[in-house]
């Protein structure tokens, strides 16, 4: 899963990006943008970030990661 808190249309634009990748190689990447402070408290992994890539509810990075390392990280293969 990526989260996003929809601060960054950069960064929504690279998530709507992934999630078609790892659709092309067979893999469902869940995109949960928490809209606002009361949802971000509540559901995010990682309350700071404005990117977190998340697998079974630990988060792996954030924005800093390279794309590819991120659909590696979310079982996508090549």
């Amino acid at each position: 899963m990526i989260q996003t808190s929809g601060e960054s249309a950069g960064l929504e634009r690279r998530t709507d990006r992934l999630i078609a990748e790892g659709a092309a190689r067979g893999l469902h990447i869940r995109h949960q943008r928490l809209s606002d402070p009361e949802e971000a408290r509540h559901r995010a992994v990682w309350p700071s970030a404005m990117f977190s890539v998340v697998r079974d509810g630990c988060r792996l990075g954030g924005a800093e990661m390279p794309d590819v390392a991120i659909l590696a990280a979310l079982g996508a293969r090549a």
